[in-house]
C-alpha cells in the first residue's frame, strides 16, 4: 500500500469531522511535537498511528484529553497487511491467544463505537481456514473441537476438505 497526497487529505477531513485538531509539520515533526509536550500544550505524544495508535488516540479522545501523532506513513506495516486480524486459535498445536474471550470483546465493542460515530464498516468477523499439515495436527484439532473451552472460537466441527486441484494436501482444512 502506497500513502498518497489523497490518503493525507482525506485523513485531514476525518480528522476536522471528528473534531480533532490537528497540526501539520512537514519537517522536524518529532522535535516539534515534542516541545508541544514539554510546553504543556498536549498531554501525550503518540508514535505511530497504526491500530494500536490509532486505538490509543480514540480513547484518549473519549477522556477529553490532547494528543500529538508522530507517523511516518509507511505503507508497508503490520498494521496495513494484517489489517487488524485477530485470530483467538493459534500455533501449530491450535492454543487459545491470551485473554482471547476478553480481546475479542473489547475488539467488538470498541470497533462497534468507533463504526457508529464514524458511520462506517470497521470490523467484520470471518472464518480463518488453515491447512492440515500432519496427523499429529489432526488429532489436536479433534481434541480441541471436544474440548469446551474453545467451542466459541471453532467453526465447523468437522474437517473441511478441498478440491485437491486447488489445494494440494493430503489432509483436510479446518475453520476457525
Amino acid at each position: 500500500m502506497y500513502i498518497t497526497r489523497n490518503h493525507r487529505k482525506e485523513c485531514k477531513y476525518l480528522l476536522k469531522l471528528l473534531g480533532i485538531p490537528f497540526i501539520v509539520a512537514e519537517e522536524d515533526a518529532e522535535a516539534f511535537c515534542v516541545t508541544l509536550f514539554l510546553k504543556k500544550e498536549v498531554d501525550y505524544i503518540i508514535v505511530g498511528q497504526g491500530l494500536a495508535g490509532s486505538i490509543l488516540a480514540w480513547f484518549l479522545l473519549k477522556e477529553n484529553k490532547s494528543f500529538v501523532i508522530i507517523d511516518e506513513l509507511k505503507g508497508e506495516t503490520s498494521s496495513t497487511k494484517a489489517s487488524g486480524l485477530i485470530n483467538p486459535i493459534t500455533g501449530r498445536r491450535f492454543v487459545k491467544s491470551w485473554m482471547s474471550e476478553e480481546l475479542m470483546s473489547f475488539a467488538k465493542e470498541t470497533y462497534t463505537e468507533i463504526e457508529q460515530k464514524l458511520n462506517c464498516s470497521l470490523f467484520k468477523e470471518t472464518k480463518i481456514h488453515r491447512i492440515l499439515q500432519t496427523v499429529e495436527q489432526q488429532n489436536d484439532w479433534a481434541s480441541k473441537v471436544e474440548d469446551e473451552r474453545f467451542r466459541d472460537f471453532l467453526g465447523k466441527k468437522d474437517l473441511v476438505h478441498y478440491d485437491k486441484s486447488i489445494i494440494k494436501n493430503d489432509l483436510a482444512c479446518i475453520e476457525i
